[in-house]
C-alpha cells in the first residue's frame, strides 16, 4: 500500500430534499463524488446507494477514513414546508410575562403552577390538568411534546413533571417524543427555550430517520469512524448526541453550504440569472463578485415558504416578498450584490458576448489576488451592511 494510500482520508455526506451528496478528502484534496437522488419514503436507499458510488472509484478503502461528517437539509425543509410533526406544548405559567404570547402550533396549553426567578416553588404543577390536555392529544394523533416553564434553568422540576405524566399518559402505548427546554438550553430567555423545545420535537422523528440511515450505512461498508452533524454555527457535535438535539441540524445544510464556498481556494464570481433561492442561494453569496440580471431575485426563502413560518398563511406571500427584499436593486442596496446588470439586450449575441468579456476581466483580477480568501471572508461579514458605494455596471446601465 503507497504511503498516500495510507494517509486518513475524510468522509463528508449532505442529504437535501432533491439529492443526497458524498465526498471523499484526503489532505485538502477531492479524492471522489458522487450525487444520488434522495429517497424520502427510505432514507437507507440514499445513503448506501452514495456511499457505495463513492468507494467504488478505489480512490480510498473504507478503513481509511478516520472521520464523517453529515450535513442535511431535511429538517429545515420540513419546516418550510410545514410539514413536521404535530407538536404538543406545554407551557408552565408561573409569574411574570404571560407566556400565551409565545405559544407555536395548533396545541398549546398553560400548565398552572410555577417557580419565581430564584428557582423556588410558587405554586406546584397541576398534573391532572396536564393529564387532561395530554389525553385529549394523544385522541387526536399526537406523539411529540415540549415542555416548558419559566426559570426551569434554576429549577426543572416542573419541566419534570410534564414529562413523567406525558409518559404516563403513553404508558400503554409508542414512546412518545418529549424535548425538555432546560436540556435544550441554559439561559433564562423564556421565550427562546420555548421556540427551540418546540422545533427540537416537531423534527425529531424526521431527524432520527437519517441518523439511522446514516449509521446503518456506515456499519455496511465497515467505516468504524467518528462521526459528527455539522451544526448551524459551523461547528459540528458527534452524531449520536444530535438524536435528542435535533434542532441543531434545522440550518446545517446551508452551515455546510457557506464553509464550503469560504474555503473553495479559486476565484468565485456568481451571476443570477432568474431565481436564486434556498440553502444554494446562501452558498452563492460567498462569492468574490455577485452580479444579478435587473429582473432576477435572490432570496434564502420563497415568499410562500417565509409567509408559512412567520404567520402560518402562505397567501401572505406578496407581503413576504417585500418583506424579503429580494429584487436586484434591494440586493445592491444592502450590499449583497456588486452589480446589476441590464436586460434590454438580453437574448441577442452581444449581451452574451458583453458578459463573459465582463467575467474574464474580473476573474484576471481576482486570479493575482493572494488575499484571496480573506477577502471573501471579509466581504461575506459586512453583507446587509455596506461600508462603500457600489461598484458602477461597465456591462449595461440600467437607470432605476
Amino acid at each position: 500500500m503507497s504511503k498516500e494510500r495510507k494517509t486518513p482520508a475524510v468522509l463528508g455526506l449532505d442529504m437535501g430534499g432533491t439529492h443526497t451528496d458524498a465526498v471523499l478528502l484526503r489532505g485538502g484534496t477531492l479524492l471522489a463524488s458522487v450525487k444520488v437522488p434522495t429517497n424520502h419514503q427510505d432514507l437507507l436507499v440514499s445513503t448506501r446507494e452514495a456511499l457505495h458510488a463513492l468507494f467504488e472509484s478505489g480512490a480510498a478503502f473504507p478503513a481509511d477514513v478516520s472521520r464523517a461528517t453529515f450535513g442535511t437539509t431535511l429538517a429545515v425543509n420540513a419546516v418550510v414546508q410545514n410539514a413536521c410533526a404535530p407538536v404538543g406544548l406545554l407551557i408552565g405559567a408561573g409569574p411574570g410575562l404571560d407566556p400565551g404570547w409565545f405559544g407555536l402550533g395548533g396545541h398549546a396549553a398553560l400548565v398552572p403552577g410555577g417557580v419565581d426567578h430564584r428557582g423556588t416553588e410558587v405554586a406546584p404543577p397541576d398534573r391532572e390538568a396536564i393529564r387532561r390536555v395530554v389525553s385529549g392529544w394523544r385522541e387526536e394523533g399526537l406523539a411529540a411534546f415540549a415542555c416548558v416553564a419559566k426559570f426551569s434553568t434554576r429549577n426543572p422540576a416542573h419541566e419534570d413533571a410534564m414529562a413523567e405524566v406525558i409518559r404516563e399518559v403513553f404508558s400503554d402505548g409508542p414512546e412518545p417524543v418529549i424535548a425538555l427546554g432546560h436540556r435544550l438550553s441554559g439561559r433564562l430567555n423564556f421565550p427562546r427555550r420555548i421556540a427551540t423545545a418546540y422545533w427540537n420535537a416537531a423534527v425529531w422523528t424526521l431527524h432520527n430517520r437519517f441518523a439511522d440511515a446514516v449509521e446503518a450505512s456506515l456499519k455496511d461498508m465497515g467505516i468504524d469512524a467518528p462521526a459528527y452533524l455539522l451544526k448551524a454555527d459551523g461547528g459540528a457535535i458527534p452524531l449520536s448526541v444530535s438524536r435528542e438535539r435535533p434542532v441543531e441540524a434545522l440550518l446545517s445544510g446551508p452551515a455546510a453550504s457557506v464553509m464550503g464556498m469560504m474555503a473553495l481556494n479559486t476565484p468565485i464570481i456568481t451571476t443570477l440569472i432568474g431565481e436564486g433561492g434556498s440553502g444554494g442561494a446562501l452558498a452563492l453569496s460567498v462569492a468574490d463578485r455577485v452580479w444579478m440580471l435587473e429582473n432576477a431575485v435572490y432570496s434564502v426563502i420563497s415568499p410562500e415558504g417565509c409567509a408559512s413560518i412567520l404567520w402560518k398563511d402562505a397567501g401572505k406571500a406578496d407581503e413576504a416578498a417585500q418583506r424579503l427584499k429580494l429584487t436586484a436593486w434591494d440586493a445592491l442596496d444592502l450590499g449583497i450584490i456588486e452589480r446589476v446588470i441590464s436586460e434590454k439586450e438580453l437574448g441577442q449575441s452581444g449581451f452574451y458576448t458583453r458578459l463573459a468579456d465582463r467575467i474574464e476581466k474580473e476573474l484576471q483580477v481576482l486570479m493575482h489576488q493572494e488575499d484571496l480568501l480573506e477577502r471573501r471572508y471579509a466581504r461575506f461579514r459586512a453583507l446587509g451592511n455596506p461600508s462603500a458605494p457600489p461598484q458602477p455596471d461597465h456591462i449595461h446601465h440600467t437607470a432605476r
